[in-house]
């Protein structure tokens, strides 16, 4: 009863944990609160470059990151649960027993063992982003650093690069002609790029989930390949960020360093018994062979 009790605990917590994520997801995606305000040197060049629109948008990122990562951890999730598994084989934490008169089929039990396990990765993965995004937002709300087309989207009443003294001149307040509050808000959140933590997340996922759940016996070019084209994706997202000028190098690097840790947490601490190698086959004895990987997260 006490090892029941904690098992109900365990998962209430991690609902609620994962319900708060959310929350606090939506709430800075749909209602965006003003970033802090600072000024900048009047003869700083990081700031003049012209305004553009994504190349990217945000709705096309998500399709092609987020999308692509849900549907290869169910669709290997499946497989597992479907083709590689026999009535009395446990393989990374599936286990269907034969069943006996009046229960239901095997393949009945392994497909919903598959789709529990697959809901599981799921959540993992969608509550990894959620952090992932939440963080981004609170630096971004923080910092409060200009874009670099922040003078050409503001439109400033005065033209402050024509300023006589504006060699080190430093400028607290300025008044924006540009009646869009959105794009007002938004040239002012340029630390981390949300975009770059983003994109950076899901691919590192794919890659090392390709390379850690596969089994031993996939083509490794094969999986080289997979993983070439997400990181060659995640390369590109990052640099249409410095070709619209929406974003300076450093806020790149810091949205990649993000995903990296958002990445380690839901692969080392959220979902660990996902990212492990199965078994090529299981012993006389129930023992399984060795996995073979030199890459291994998580407890076996």
């Amino acid at each position: 009863m006490g090892v029941r009790k904690r098992e109900i605990g365990s998962a209430v917590t991690n609902v609620i944990c994962f319900v708060v994520v959310m929350v606090l997801a939506i709430v800075l995606a749909v209602k965006p609160l003003s970033p802090m305000h600072r000024g900048f040197f009047c003869d700083d060049v990081n700031i003049r470059y012209p305004y553009s629109k994504d190349t990217i948008s945000v709705s096309v990122l998500g399709l092609t990151c987020l999308f692509p990562a849900l549907l290869l951890a169910v669709g290997v999730e499946l497989a597992y649960g479907l083709l590689l598994l026999t009535d009395t084989t446990a393989v990374t934490g599936y286990t269907v027993e034969t069943p006996t008169e009046g229960t239901e089929s095997p393949r009945r039990a392994r497909v919903k063992t598959a789709l529990g396990k697959a809901g599981i990765l799921v959540a993992c993965i969608i509550h990894g982003n959620g952090i992932c995004f939440v963080l981004t937002e609170v630096f971004k709300l923080s910092f409060g650093r200009l874009r670099p087309y922040f003078l050409s989207a503001c439109q400033p009443d005065a033209d402050v690069t024509s300023f006589s003294n504006c060699s080190g001149l430093y400028i607290e307040e300025i008044t924006c002609l540009n009646s869009d509050a959105d794009i007002l808000l938004d040239i002012r959140k340029s630390f981390v790029s949300g975009h770059a933590s983003f994109a950076a997340f899901n691919v590192l996922f794919v890659c090392l989930y390709l390379q850690l759940r596969l089994p031993t016996a996939t083509p490794r070019l094969l999986v080289s390949v997979l993983q070439g084209v997400a990181l060659g994706y995640g390369v590109y997202v990052c640099g249409t960020r410095i070709y619209d000028h929406a974003h300076h190098p450093q806020d790149l690097l810091g949205g990649v360093c993000l995903a990296v840790l958002c990445v380690w947490i839901t692969i080392c601490k959220m979902c660990p018994d996902f990212v492990r190698h199965p078994p090529r086959r299981v012993e006389p004895d129930g023992n399984h062979t060795n996995q073979g990987t030199s890459l291994r997260m998580g407890s076996n």
